[in-house]
Formats: structure tokens, sequence, C-alpha cells
């Protein structure tokens, strides 16, 4: 009798559940699915248990129907956890890139036949029912079996849910603690009394538990809105050190400017003051690229733009020309430092294998001729709606390019000069800037549409450095705040000063995973600093000095004293590899 009665309030709090599903808006995506699919298998629970409970007080136990019922309440059992077991795959395996995909369809595959083979069985093998006036329970190998496919999704779960723990949202995962409380607690019910048939029961309290963690539209509109904030915030950073990137830019220009216009001043030769002021034009037409062709997208929509039917993978492309030539600079022991905008489109229309021929041809160019120092490759982008203006930077320090020389090379059948015929054919522009001793840059501008179809969010910047304490010294406050920015939702413990002496006071009094010091302080160099740390504190801790002169990373890679040495302004990438490299060091 108190089995009818539980079960029936259980069915009766069942219904409330389902009416307000099937009557009320529902966010549509693949957890809601998956919801609505295990409360129909929930449904189906108490559909065979309460038709069974009426069977075996009315007909002979060993009927057909009995039998038959017996079998497919099992089978619901075991199909309700199949479902759920969709779900714990889905949040465990998916994320915002998608590259997780093909897992999560192996996982799916995988838990399908899993559950038909365990069905099989079920129909197949034999089980015994017993029924007396107050008790009614079924035994043998076909509950075993069950009981052994329960055991191993049960198994499965944890793993998964231990493997990825900083992948699910923390609410996700009462639903899977939900349920294997209820295992516990119904494996403790039957083992002293079998006939209490807790499984249905305990479903309807899953189903509504997970009403409450996906289902219901505020909490999933709060997530929404705080998954939409963290991209705003870290798109807002990109633009930042990009804008500081093109100040700094703009900076050098004018610092060339100025140059040349005091060596006008104290020159005599009519042929030198030639030379100088062709140095400004070439100046001052860089500051008219970065102001027209770079931030002025006034006029550019996607009917002025090139147009073409054949996409292609712009991620893809600059990932397998970064593995080609971090190999080559690595051979001739150059610093290859790459920098890629985290809100690059991954697809884009236009002609991929033109674009990476170009960017090839100047890497190629770039690595040649230069026997020591870096090559830098730049990916910034600007995004209008469905267009994406991309600006790739290629900058070396090897013996660059005479300025009577740039305009030949541009016009000739030179790779350079193919490379620019081909970006102007694709209505793009290439830039190029030398100083002839020190280094060449070549700017590639061009306007691409996107592939809204293929446009997943990209959080290349998703890891967590698990609360490294992190000490920067730069006597800039701009400057600390750029480094607290790049580290900002990176869990870690950032501290910061102005000077060598409160620098050291700080490292003896407290303890730091990581010192970050600027080449050149108000009153004392970079170098004399980390001497003095070594001499002071008697503390091993790592120090990774930040300068703006990139031979200084050649010239010091013996250096003792520093543990890495990182290029001003800082860019993402390099700071997080040098967190990388410390955090593995622990």
């Amino acid at each position: 009798m108190w089995n009818i009665i539980y079960l029936l309030t259980g069915f009766a709090f069942f219904l409330l559940l389902f009416f307000v599903m099937l009557f009320k808006k529902s966010v549509n995506n693949k957890e809601t699915k998956i919801y609505k699919y295990l409360i129909i298998a929930n449904g189906l629970e108490y559909l065979f248990e309460i038709t069974l409970q009426i069977f075996v007080r009315n007909l002979n136990l060993e009927s057909f129907l009995v039998t038959l019922f017996c079998r497919l309440y099992l089978c619901s059992i075991l199909i309700c956890y199949g479902v759920f077991s969709h779900y714990t795959s889905l949040i465990c395996l998916e994320n915002d890139n998608g590259k997780n995909n093909k897992i999560q369809k192996i996982s799916k595959i995988i838990n399908n036949t899993w559950c038909l083979i365990g069905v099989v069985l079920i129909f197949v093998l034999p089980f015994n029912k017993h029924y007396d006036a107050s008790k009614m329970f079924v035994y043998g190998k076909a509950v075993d079996t069950l009981k052994l496919f329960l055991g191993v999704y049960l198994l499965s779960w944890i793993i998964l849910s231990l493997k990825n723990l900083k992948t699910i949202i923390q609410k996700e995962y009462i639903p899977i603690l939900t349920i294997i409380a209820t295992i516990i607690l119904s494996v403790i019910i039957q083992s002293v009394d079998p006939s209490i048939l807790v499984s249905t029961v305990f479903g309807t309290i899953i189903c509504y538990t997970m009403y409450h963690t996906i289902e219901n539209p505020d909490v999933k509109m709060l997530r929404e809105l705080h998954k939409s904030k963290k991209i705003s915030d870290n798109a807002n950073e990109e633009k930042t050190m990009f804008l500081y990137n093109m100040t700094q830019e703009v900076k050098s220009l004018v610092d060339d400017i100025n140059n040349n216009l005091d060596l006008i001043l104290a020159q005599n030769d009519i042929n030198e003051v030639y030379n100088y002021t062709r140095d400004i034009k070439t100046a001052v037409s860089s500051f008219e690229t970065i102001n027209n062709n770079e931030f002025d997208l006034s006029n550019v929509n996607s009917e002025t733009i090139k147009s073409y039917v054949t996409k292609y993978n712009i991620k893809n492309i600059i990932m397998q020309i970064i593995n080609i030539y971090k190999e080559v600079c690595e051979s001739k022991h150059i610093n290859f430092i790459t920098n890629i905008d985290s809100n690059l489109p991954e697809y884009l229309f236009g002609d991929g294998i033109g674009l990476k021929r170009v960017i090839t041809s100047i890497l190629n160019n770039s690595t040649t001729y230069i026997n020591e120092g870096y090559v830098e490759l730049n990916v910034n982008v600007i995004l209008k709606k469905d267009v994406c203006r991309l600006m790739i930077t290629i900058e070396d320090s090897g013996i660059g390019i005479k300025s009577d020389d740039i305009e030949k090379i541009i016009l000739s059948d030179s790779s350079l000069g193919v490379a620019n015929k081909t970006i102007n054919d694709m209505d793009g522009r290439m830039i190029i800037s030398s100083n002839y001793g020190s280094g060449t840059k070549i700017k590639i501008i061009l306007d691409q549409k996107i592939d809204l179809n293929n446009y997943p969010i990209y959080d290349k910047y998703a890891k967590d450095f698990d609360y490294l304490r992190i000490l920067a010294v730069d006597d800039s406050s701009y400057g600390i705040e750029i480094i607290k920015k790049l580290l900002k939702d990176k869990n870690v413990i950032f501290d910061s000063c102005l000077t060598g002496k409160e620098c050291v006071q700080k490292i003896k009094n407290n303890e730091y995973d990581l010192v970050l010091l600027d080449e050149q302080l108000a009153q004392i160099t970079g170098n004399d600093l980390a001497i003095r740390i070594k001499e002071q504190t008697n503390k091993n801790v790592p120090l990774v000095l930040m300068t703006k002169d990139a031979e200084y990373m050649n010239k010091n890679k013996t250096d003792s004293i520093f543990n890495s040495i990182i290029l001003k302004p800082l860019k993402r990438d390099a700071l997080y590899e040098v967190l990388n490299k410390i955090k593995s060091q622990e």
C-alpha cells in the first residue's frame, strides 16, 4: 500500500512539472532538449510502474502482460539514465569554440550503443518475480544486467565531472551530484527492502533539480549576460592594447620626423636635405595610412568589398604559418614573436590561398635576410557588422631596405612585388616601411566579409594560472594598469610597486612566484635592481625583464639573472607564455 501512495504522490508532482514545461516558453538549446527527453523518459517510468502495480493485483504473476511490463519498466530506467548521460557529456565536453564537437559525437554514439545493448539484454535475459500481499519485486540476470549498466553510467559521470572540473559551471554540477546521491540512497533503501522501488520518484526529483539549474529562463538569462560581459571585457582589453600599440607607432613616427627636422636645420648639403625631407615624406605617408586606411571604416560595407564565394579558415592559415616559421626561426636562433587578436573570426570569404602565399613570401624575405634579432607577426582586426578589416604586420630586425629601393621592389617581379600585386588584386593594400640597417616593417590591410554562420565566440584566453603571485615593478602607473588588465580574470594574485626600494621590501616581506621588472625605472635599471634583489632578499624568485629593446633578448640569452625577457609594449601571448613556463616549473 505504501508503494502506491508514494508512487502516486511522485506522479502528481511529475504532472505539475510536465504541464509547466508544456505551456511555458523555454530557452531553445541542447540542454533544454535533453531535459525534455528526460521528462518523457521519467513519464514512461511512471506509466510502466503504475500499470505494473495494477496488473500484479489483477493478473497472474506469470502472465505475458506482467512479464512484458516488468521488462519495459526496467528498460525505461536504463533509458532515463542514458538520456541523463547525454546531459553529462554535453556540459563536460562542450566549450565555446566548438573544438570538442567530435568528442561529443563519439560520446553520443557510445552512449546510444551502450543503452541499446542494455535494452536488448534486459529483454532477452531471464528474471524472477516475487509478489505477496504486501511486497512485489523482481530479481535475476536481467536485473543484475541493469545494475551493471547503471554502475558503468555512474562511473562515467564521475570521471567526466572530475576530468572537466574547470569547464563546468558550478550550478551544472547540482543535477550530477543529485543523481549520484539518489543512486546511493536507492541502493541503501533497496538493500533493506527490495520491494520499495524508488527509482521513478527519484527521477522526478532530478528533473525538478535540473529545472532550477538549466531550464529556468532567469538563470539562463543571467548566465548569458555574464558570458556576454566576459566576451565584451576581453574585446575591450584587446582594443586597448591595439590602440596602445598604434600610439607607440605614431610616437615613433613623430620622433623620426623631429630627428630629421633637426638634421635638416643643421645641414648645409642640399642633397642631404633632400634625403631627410624624403624620410619625412615617408613618415607623413605612414600617418595618412594609419588615419585613413586603418581606422576609417565609415565607407566600408559588404557591398564595397570585392565579392568572393569561397570561404577559408583564417585561423588555420595563421596557425599553419606560425608552426612553419617557428621552426625556421628556431633553426637560425631568431626570436619569433606572434600576437593574434582573439576577436579574429574563424571563416572569411576571400582568396585564402593567395593570402597565405603573400604572408609566406614576406616571412621568407624576413627570415632570409636576418642572422640575429627577431621576426614579429601581428594580426589585428576591426569588425563592422559582417566586415572584418585584417591588419597583418610583419616586422623584422634584419638588414632593411634602402628608401630608393622600396618603390622599385614593389613594382618588380620579386617575391615582395608579386605579394603586393596579389594584395592589390584583392582590393587590399600593402605598406612597406624600412630603416636600412635596422629592419623592415610590412603591413597588409585587407577587408573581408565574415561568414556569420560559422562565427563562434572565440576565447583563447580561457586558461587560468592557479593563483600565481605576481609582483609588477614599473615607475609608470599606466604601465602597471596595462599589466593588470592583461592578467584580469586569470586567477592570479597581483601586486605592484613604482620604485626599486619598495620592490625589495615587498619581496622581503612577501612570497611571490614571479616578479616583472621594467628595464628603465626612475632611479635604477632593471638589471641593477635584479642584482640587488638577489643580494638583499636571499630569495630565488623568478625575475622577468620588460624591455623595449628587441636586441637585448639576443644579447642576454645566457644571462642568469633573468628567467625570461619580454618585449614592451607587452603582448598577451608573450606574457601568458612566461606564466605557463613559471607554472610548469613549480
